[in-house]
């Protein structure tokens, strides 16, 4: 029941803290602060230096590492006093996101009765954090770069444009490097995005934070169980496509199966304890 993990940096403040009281840590400091071993130690220490500078961030990584969880904590460090406003540029319809991004002018368009600010401007003074942005129309990212390269903001049907005091942070599962090759993204918008960049490893590339993240979501739901060891090897040994957001929705199943101060390997969802039999 022992893990080494082998590394030639950020071993020294690794060794600081035990998982349990890394998560506790967190828990307790109610920010969002990033849960796990060496490499999200290393990516903690990117963001430190990343956040205070007026440098816009693209995020990397696949769905449900985290993505909006590294995009917070760059705005709580960032010192800007504004807002942190979150748009899911994939869950609106094509339409509809430039009129949510860059607000409307009263009579724009047939429905609209009224001015509305938009969230570019809803962000002044803070952070707009754009998930997905791999989904965004090239209309809209047209008007995205005027934004990023005047700081200002037109609203659909204005005729005069607002100054703007935004951060944009991007995050995205697409390769936006092909989209540009295959013009469904602009070259010169990814460039401005990417100013800085970042990578939130997959949890199948991290698997001694299953311990920190398990005491963590155990934590949080206000339960005190111990995980036996066949419980912790099928976790270990399955892929996570879905990351840590599939991790939380294992543990919450566990927790509701668990009738006593252990979990079984038995409470764990079907698929993951397979990972045994496969082993």
């Amino acid at each position: 029941d022992t893990l080494f993990r082998f590394t030639d940096r950020g071993a020294e403040t690794h060794g600081e803290e035990t998982p349990e009281e890394r998560a506790a840590l967190v828990l307790a400091s109610g920010d969002s602060g990033l849960i796990g071993g060496v490499r999200m130690e290393l990516l903690g220490v990117r963001i430190d230096k990343i956040a205070p500078t007026a440098l816009t961030v693209a995020i990397e990584g696949e769905s449900g590492t985290g993505k909006e969880l590294v995009a917070r904590a760059i705005h709580e460090k960032s010192g800007r006093r504004g807002e942190f406003i979150a748009i899911n540029c994939a869950a609106l319809a094509p339409n509809l996101i430039e009129a949510e991004l860059f607000g409307v002018k009263r009579g724009a368009y047939t429905g609209a009765d009224r001015d509305r600010e938009g969230l570019i401007r809803a962000a002044n003074g803070g952070t707009l954090f754009l998930d997905e942005i791999g989904d965004m129309p090239l209309e809209a990212q047209a008007k995205l770069l005027r934004v990023l390269q005047e700081r200002e903001v037109l609203p659909l049907g204005g005729t005069r444009a607002e100054k703007v005091d935004v951060r944009i942070v991007s995050a995205t599962h697409r390769d936006l490097e092909r989209l540009v090759e295959e013009e469904r993204f602009r070259g010169d918008l990814l460039a401005r995005l990417k100013e800085a960049s970042l990578r939130v490893p997959p949890l199948r590339e991290r698997i001694e934070d299953l311990l920190p993240l398990i005491t963590y979501f155990l934590a949080r739901e206000g339960v005190a169980k111990r995980a036996t060891i066949p419980f912790l090897l099928a976790l270990a040994h399955y892929p996570f496509p879905y990351n840590v957001r599939e991790l939380e929705s294992a543990i919450k199943v566990a927790v509701a199966l668990s009738d006593g101060d252990t979990l079984e390997l038995s409470h764990l969802p079907f698929k993951i304890q397979q990972t045994l039999e496969d082993f």
